[in-house]
């Protein structure tokens, strides 16, 4: 709460410094309040006169004047005079009132009043507060069953840094606390990355999530950090979560673990070293599609890009596989296996860097070109079969420019293979999610791709080749 939320901005009185004693005391009268603030002829603050100040000033005998008092003469000055802006606090106000032993406040904005502050109001808006906060307490107490009973480790700090709140999960955390409700600086000695974010948290107001703890006692948690605020949308302190994840995090562990093992087993399979390296040495780069202007933004180098990008399209082909695709006659698996494996190895990139805007299809190569010499390699440096070479040279074509020679058998697994080369180059660029629904030879793909072009839902007949979509919308 601010001092211009329950300051007098209409009423209070002003007068001019050469005003005389009976002027003074009738824009009291006139206000109903028992000071009137003093300007000069810019209308500018020069001082305030008490109603303790005028009757002083009346009570004097007639002798001791030699001539008219004027309210310059009698008034507390600009310089000795204590007041806020409209801005300040409530708390501020309530510190000047509590150490002076005054009454009111000229609140004052480049020097001009434009509100009296008194102490009534504000000693009214602290005892609703705290009215509001008993009620508040007492509704928490009801809930202290529930509350210490959480899975999650709960604290609550209050604005000034102090412990209100512990529960049974956080107390077992063990946290440095003096076995008392202490402070800040002594609970989370003991966590210091957390400090600093529990202070920025109470300072700006803002929420903070997930952010990983180092280990307490031989576990791992994430916390979260919530403002507690007035309904004015002043701040009161810090409710926090610890949450145990542990266990997340040991599987998360094994599973980069068993993936860095998937790998090894897959590199294997490879024909040689040589195809290895090269897929390693092939960057592939994730990017932002401009739909306006058609360039893309990239926004990351992935420098074994190849090499994730033929593992994508293997994944891919597994799901295929496992909903029976593979089992359709005019499907050889192992074949489309092979050719994924050869597929870029003839490819060649740009050296790119993060940031960098280009038009695709200028700083790109033709992809029929990189396919040509991959199916040329395929062929002449590993000894693959025709069906195999032609599926790796045809597949930056589109169906209709096939040529008359190209064999009809090999159409449904050529079709299969643009469709498992499309997903990957999604997946691996665009981090996109695909799923697929099989039913015979057709085959719907879900994808969900940044890409306006690939974010949709098509489905393809494998035998016939022909195609039904429906757009997605984006997700924000």
């Amino acid at each position: 709460m601010q001092v211009k939320d329950i300051m007098d901005d209409e009423n209070f009185g002003t007068i001019i410094y050469k005003a005389g004693m009976n002027e003074v005391a009738e824009e009291m009268l006139r206000t109903g309040f028992s000071s009137v603030l003093i300007i000069d002829e810019k209308n500018k603050l020069t001082g305030i006169i008490s109603g303790y100040d005028l009757r002083k000033e009346i009570a004097k005998e007639e002798t001791e004047k030699d001539q008219e008092t004027t309210a310059a003469d009698i008034m507390t000055p600009r310089e000795k005079l204590l007041t806020l802006n409209p801005e300040s606090y409530i708390t501020e106000a309530v510190e000047l009132f509590s150490e002076n032993r005054i009454n009111q406040i000229p609140v004052v904005k480049d020097e001009y009043p434009v509100g009296l502050l008194n102490i009534r109001p504000t000693l009214d808006y602290y005892q609703k507060k705290e009215k509001k906060a008993r009620l508040r307490v007492e509704e928490l107490e009801e809930f202290a069953d529930i509350i210490d009973n959480l899975h999650e480790a709960l604290i609550v700090f209050d604005k000034d840094k102090n412990l209100r709140m512990v529960n049974k999960a956080a107390r077992e955390l063990n946290l440095k606390d003096d076995d008392k409700l202490g402070n800040i600086n002594n609970l989370l000695d003991s966590v210091p990355r957390l400090k600093p974010i529990v202070e920025e948290v109470l300072a700006l107001g803002e929420t903070k999530k997930m952010i990983e703890v180092p280990e307490i006692n031989g576990k791992n948690y994430v916390s979260n950090c919530v403002p507690l605020k007035e309904d004015d949308g002043e701040i009161q302190g810090v409710l926090q979560t610890f949450s145990d994840v542990t266990q997340l995090k040991k599987l998360q562990i094994e599973l980069t673990k068993a993936n860095n093992e998937l790998d090894k087993a897959f590199a294997l399979t490879l024909p040689n070293y040589k195809v290895e390296n090269k897929l390693r040495s092939t960057p592939e780069y994730k990017d932002v599609f401009d739909s306006k202007t058609g360039n893309i933004t990239i926004t990351d180098k992935i420098a074994d890009g190849g090499y994730r990008h033929v593992i994508n399209a293997l994944k891919v082909a597994a799901d295929l596989h496992e909903k029976g695709v593979m089992n359709l006659v005019g499907i050889d698996k192992d074949v489309l296996v092979r050719a994924i494996i050869f597929h870029d190895i003839g490819k060649t990139q740009p050296n790119l860097e993060k940031g960098t805007v280009v038009n695709p299809c200028k700083i790109f190569e033709d992809g029929k070109n990189h396919a040509a010499r991959s199916a040329e390699f395929a062929k002449n440096f590993y000894d693959q079969e025709e069906d195999l070479v032609s599926l790796i040279y045809y597949h930056h074509h589109k169906e209709e420019e096939l040529p008359a020679s190209f064999p009809g058998h090999l159409l449904p697994s050529f079709r299969l293979f643009k469709i498992i080369d499309g997903c990957s180059a999604g997946i691996t660029r665009r981090d996109a999610v695909v799923s697929f629904d099989v039913q015979g030879t057709k085959v719907t793909i879900h994808e969900q791709n940044t890409h306006p072009m690939f974010n949709l839902t098509k489905t393809i007949d494998l035998f016939s080749g022909s195609w039904w979509s429906q757009a997605l919308k984006n997700k924000d």
